[in-house]
Protein backbone atom coordinates (compact mmCIF):
# COMPACT_ATOMS: atom_id res chain seq x y z
CA UNK A 1 0.00 0.00 0.00
CA UNK A 2 1.42 3.61 -0.98
CA UNK A 3 1.17 6.20 1.67
CA UNK A 4 1.88 9.86 1.91
CA UNK A 5 3.62 11.48 4.88
CA UNK A 6 4.88 14.38 5.75
CA UNK A 7 8.92 14.99 6.96
CA UNK A 8 10.33 17.89 8.30
CA UNK A 9 13.56 19.04 8.32
CA UNK A 10 14.84 21.77 10.80
CA UNK A 11 17.59 23.50 9.45
CA UNK A 12 19.94 25.70 11.67
CA UNK A 13 19.04 29.30 13.25
CA UNK A 14 18.03 31.92 10.22
CA UNK A 15 17.52 28.97 7.87
CA UNK A 16 13.65 28.10 6.17
CA UNK A 17 11.71 25.09 7.66
CA UNK A 18 11.50 22.62 5.19
CA UNK A 19 8.85 20.60 4.37
CA UNK A 20 8.72 17.14 2.72
CA UNK A 21 6.53 14.54 1.31
CA UNK A 22 7.62 11.20 0.97
CA UNK A 23 6.11 8.22 -0.88
CA UNK A 24 6.42 5.20 1.27
CA UNK A 25 5.00 1.79 1.29
CA UNK A 26 2.79 0.58 3.98
CA UNK A 27 4.06 -2.44 6.37
CA UNK A 28 3.08 -4.18 9.77
CA UNK A 29 5.50 -4.68 12.51
CA UNK A 30 5.68 -7.71 15.01
CA UNK A 31 3.39 -5.64 17.38
CA UNK A 32 0.54 -5.57 14.88
CA UNK A 33 1.82 -1.25 14.32
CA UNK A 34 1.35 0.23 11.02
CA UNK A 35 5.26 1.46 9.50
CA UNK A 36 5.91 3.26 6.50
CA UNK A 37 9.09 2.14 4.73
CA UNK A 38 10.43 4.61 2.03
CA UNK A 39 12.72 5.39 -0.23
CA UNK A 40 13.79 8.46 -1.13
CA UNK A 41 15.48 8.94 -4.79
CA UNK A 42 17.87 11.91 -5.63
CA UNK A 43 16.58 11.85 -9.28
CA UNK A 44 13.21 13.37 -7.92
CA UNK A 45 14.43 14.93 -4.70
CA UNK A 46 15.81 18.52 -4.93
CA UNK A 47 15.36 20.36 -1.48
CA UNK A 48 16.33 24.11 -1.26
CA UNK A 49 17.40 25.81 1.67
CA UNK A 50 16.40 29.15 1.27
CA UNK A 51 15.20 31.63 -2.07
CA UNK A 52 18.61 32.78 -2.47
CA UNK A 53 20.61 29.35 -2.41
CA UNK A 54 21.51 26.53 -4.84
CA UNK A 55 19.62 23.41 -4.28
CA UNK A 56 20.65 20.64 -1.94
CA UNK A 57 20.20 17.60 -3.58
CA UNK A 58 20.67 13.76 -1.66
CA UNK A 59 22.99 11.93 -3.83
CA UNK A 60 21.96 8.23 -2.90
CA UNK A 61 18.87 6.59 -2.27
CA UNK A 62 17.98 5.76 1.08
CA UNK A 63 15.88 3.33 3.19
CA UNK A 64 13.60 5.40 5.97
CA UNK A 65 11.67 4.02 8.38
CA UNK A 66 8.93 6.40 10.67
CA UNK A 67 5.59 5.45 12.40
CA UNK A 68 4.56 9.09 11.90
CA UNK A 69 5.61 12.71 10.97
CA UNK A 70 8.85 13.36 12.62
CA UNK A 71 11.29 16.28 12.65
CA UNK A 72 14.83 16.21 10.96
CA UNK A 73 17.63 18.04 12.41
CA UNK A 74 20.43 19.10 10.08
CA UNK A 75 23.29 21.04 9.86
CA UNK A 76 23.92 24.12 7.98
CA UNK A 77 27.69 24.67 6.71
CA UNK A 78 27.79 28.91 5.32
CA UNK A 79 31.00 30.06 4.29
CA UNK A 80 32.00 33.78 5.83
CA UNK A 81 31.22 36.66 3.74
CA UNK A 82 34.10 37.95 1.30
CA UNK A 83 36.32 41.08 2.35
CA UNK A 84 39.16 42.27 4.51
CA UNK A 85 37.90 41.67 8.38
CA UNK A 86 40.11 41.37 11.83
CA UNK A 87 39.15 42.68 14.97
CA UNK A 88 39.36 45.83 17.06
CA UNK A 89 40.02 45.58 21.57
CA UNK A 90 40.38 48.32 24.22
CA UNK A 91 42.30 46.99 27.13
CA UNK A 92 42.08 43.46 25.79
CA UNK A 93 38.33 43.48 25.29
CA UNK A 94 36.25 44.04 22.64
CA UNK A 95 35.43 47.54 21.64
CA UNK A 96 32.32 48.04 18.80
CA UNK A 97 31.75 51.50 16.85
CA UNK A 98 34.58 52.24 16.06
CA UNK A 99 35.14 53.64 12.52
CA UNK A 100 37.95 52.42 10.55
CA UNK A 101 39.03 52.86 6.79
CA UNK A 102 40.11 50.89 4.07
CA UNK A 103 43.48 53.01 2.82
CA UNK A 104 44.80 52.64 -0.85
CA UNK A 105 48.44 52.61 -0.95
CA UNK A 106 50.73 53.47 -3.92
CA UNK A 107 54.63 54.03 -3.66
CA UNK A 108 54.20 57.32 -0.70
CA UNK A 109 50.52 58.39 -1.20
CA UNK A 110 47.23 56.75 0.06
CA UNK A 111 43.29 57.62 -0.77
CA UNK A 112 40.51 56.19 1.71
CA UNK A 113 38.91 53.46 -0.47
CA UNK A 114 35.72 52.29 2.13
CA UNK A 115 34.99 52.54 5.60
CA UNK A 116 33.69 50.40 8.60
CA UNK A 117 32.10 50.36 11.73
CA UNK A 118 33.32 47.59 14.57
CA UNK A 119 29.97 45.11 15.49
CA UNK A 120 29.47 44.68 19.76
CA UNK A 121 32.33 41.66 19.55
CA UNK A 122 35.11 44.47 18.21
CA UNK A 123 34.93 42.35 14.53
CA UNK A 124 34.87 44.37 11.43
CA UNK A 125 34.90 43.65 7.81
CA UNK A 126 35.14 45.61 4.78
CA UNK A 127 32.99 44.35 2.11
CA UNK A 128 33.03 44.39 -1.96
CA UNK A 129 36.74 45.42 -1.86
CA UNK A 130 38.01 46.04 -5.43
CA UNK A 131 40.84 43.54 -6.13
CA UNK A 132 44.43 44.86 -5.83
CA UNK A 133 46.49 45.80 -8.87
CA UNK A 134 50.31 45.27 -8.82
CA UNK A 135 52.36 47.75 -7.04
CA UNK A 136 49.42 48.45 -4.90
CA UNK A 137 48.54 48.06 -1.03
CA UNK A 138 45.58 48.03 1.12
CA UNK A 139 46.15 48.92 5.02
CA UNK A 140 43.56 49.32 7.74
CA UNK A 141 43.70 52.66 9.22
CA UNK A 142 42.01 54.03 12.68
CA UNK A 143 42.17 57.96 13.32
CA UNK A 144 41.33 58.95 16.73
CA UNK A 145 38.86 61.74 16.79
CA UNK A 146 39.40 63.54 19.88
CA UNK A 147 39.29 60.84 22.73
CA UNK A 148 42.07 60.60 25.36
CA UNK A 149 41.49 56.77 26.21
CA UNK A 150 42.88 55.61 22.67
CA UNK A 151 45.54 55.88 20.19
CA UNK A 152 46.40 58.69 18.38
CA UNK A 153 45.61 56.45 15.38
CA UNK A 154 47.20 52.82 14.23
CA UNK A 155 47.75 51.54 10.67
CA UNK A 156 47.81 47.57 9.75
CA UNK A 157 50.45 46.08 8.14
CA UNK A 158 50.30 45.96 4.30
CA UNK A 159 48.11 43.80 2.85
CA UNK A 160 49.99 43.20 -0.46
CA UNK A 161 47.73 41.06 -2.61
CA UNK A 162 43.79 40.74 -2.40
CA UNK A 163 41.68 39.22 -4.85
CA UNK A 164 37.69 40.78 -5.42
CA UNK A 165 35.21 38.48 -3.95
CA UNK A 166 37.65 36.34 -0.92
CA UNK A 167 38.92 36.52 2.61
CA UNK A 168 41.66 38.33 3.76
CA UNK A 169 42.98 39.30 7.25
CA UNK A 170 43.53 42.80 7.63
CA UNK A 171 44.81 42.69 11.13
CA UNK A 172 43.64 42.69 14.96
CA UNK A 173 45.48 45.78 16.94
CA UNK A 174 43.93 47.28 20.47
CA UNK A 175 43.67 50.88 20.45
CA UNK A 176 44.55 51.66 24.19
CA UNK A 177 46.47 54.81 24.77
CA UNK A 178 49.94 54.87 26.24
CA UNK A 179 49.74 57.50 28.93
CA UNK A 180 53.19 59.81 29.04
CA UNK A 181 54.37 60.11 32.67
CA UNK A 182 57.52 62.41 32.09
CA UNK A 183 58.95 65.02 30.91
CA UNK A 184 56.06 67.12 31.55
CA UNK A 185 55.11 69.23 28.33
CA UNK A 186 57.20 72.03 27.66
CA UNK A 187 59.90 70.68 30.03
CA UNK A 188 63.61 71.76 29.51
CA UNK A 189 65.45 68.82 31.06
CA UNK A 190 69.45 67.92 31.06
CA UNK A 191 70.94 64.76 30.12
CA UNK A 192 71.46 61.99 30.97
CA UNK A 193 67.38 61.78 31.95
CA UNK A 194 64.62 58.87 31.92
CA UNK A 195 61.70 59.08 30.21
CA UNK A 196 58.72 57.61 31.33
CA UNK A 197 55.63 56.12 30.23
CA UNK A 198 52.49 53.80 31.50
CA UNK A 199 52.94 50.13 29.17
CA UNK A 200 49.23 48.78 28.31
CA UNK A 201 49.25 45.88 30.52
CA UNK A 202 46.60 44.10 28.13
CA UNK A 203 48.91 44.14 25.29
CA UNK A 204 51.98 42.59 26.86
CA UNK A 205 53.56 41.51 23.25
CA UNK A 206 53.95 45.97 22.58
CA UNK A 207 57.35 46.99 21.29
CA UNK A 208 57.69 51.13 22.32
CA UNK A 209 59.77 53.43 21.16
CA UNK A 210 60.80 56.98 22.20
CA UNK A 211 60.37 58.87 18.87
CA UNK A 212 62.33 62.81 19.31
CA UNK A 213 61.19 64.78 16.58
CA UNK A 214 63.34 68.52 16.34
CA UNK A 215 60.46 71.30 15.86
CA UNK A 216 62.80 73.35 13.30
CA UNK A 217 63.51 70.49 11.18
CA UNK A 218 61.19 67.52 11.48
CA UNK A 219 63.87 65.20 11.42
CA UNK A 220 63.22 62.39 13.81
CA UNK A 221 65.08 59.67 16.08
CA UNK A 222 63.80 56.36 17.73
CA UNK A 223 65.02 54.75 20.57
CA UNK A 224 63.34 51.52 21.02
CA UNK A 225 62.99 49.99 24.50
CA UNK A 226 60.79 46.66 24.10
CA UNK A 227 57.92 46.52 26.38
CA UNK A 228 59.08 49.01 29.16
CA UNK A 229 57.65 52.21 30.68
CA UNK A 230 61.07 53.65 30.61
CA UNK A 231 64.35 55.03 28.43
CA UNK A 232 67.17 55.99 30.08
CA UNK A 233 68.75 58.38 27.48
CA UNK A 234 72.53 59.83 27.85
CA UNK A 235 72.67 62.17 25.16
CA UNK A 236 70.30 64.23 23.26
CA UNK A 237 70.14 63.41 19.56
CA UNK A 238 72.56 66.53 18.06
CA UNK A 239 71.35 69.04 15.94
CA UNK A 240 68.31 70.17 17.56
CA UNK A 241 67.28 71.99 21.30
CA UNK A 242 63.72 72.10 20.85
CA UNK A 243 61.82 68.42 20.31
CA UNK A 244 58.84 67.26 20.15
CA UNK A 245 58.55 63.68 22.28
CA UNK A 246 55.77 60.57 22.27
CA UNK A 247 55.93 56.83 22.04
CA UNK A 248 55.07 54.43 19.06
CA UNK A 249 53.19 50.97 19.51
CA UNK A 250 54.49 48.38 17.34
CA UNK A 251 53.55 44.47 17.64
CA UNK A 252 56.20 42.69 18.58
CA UNK A 253 59.03 41.59 15.77
CA UNK A 254 57.86 44.21 13.63
CA UNK A 255 59.34 48.23 13.29
CA UNK A 256 57.15 51.40 13.29
CA UNK A 257 56.93 52.91 10.01
CA UNK A 258 55.30 49.37 8.12
CA UNK A 259 52.55 49.03 11.37
CA UNK A 260 51.75 50.64 14.68
CA UNK A 261 50.26 53.69 16.36
CA UNK A 262 51.36 56.51 18.35
CA UNK A 263 50.39 57.47 21.83
CA UNK A 264 47.29 60.42 21.97
CA UNK A 265 49.55 63.10 23.08
CA UNK A 266 52.79 64.57 22.08
CA UNK A 267 55.07 66.88 24.57
CA UNK A 268 57.34 69.61 23.79
CA UNK A 269 60.81 69.50 25.30
CA UNK A 270 64.02 71.21 25.09
CA UNK A 271 68.19 69.91 26.05
CA UNK A 272 69.84 72.14 28.49
CA UNK A 273 72.98 70.45 27.71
Amino acid sequence: MKARSLVKFVLAAGFALLLVWVMADQKTDAKGDAQLVSRVDSSSYAPHLSSDRSPATLRSTTDITFTSAFTVYLPIVSSPPPGIFGRVTYQGSAIGGISLTLQLWEAFSSVAVLTTTTQPDGRYLFTDVPGLEIGKSYVVRYMNSGDPRYLAYWYSDFLNSYTADTRAAGGDFDIANVVLISPRNGATIAVPYTFQWTPRPASPSDNYAVMLACRATGNRSFFSVGYTGSLYLSHSPGGCRDYWWLVTVTPEGLIFGSTGGVSYEHRAVSFSN
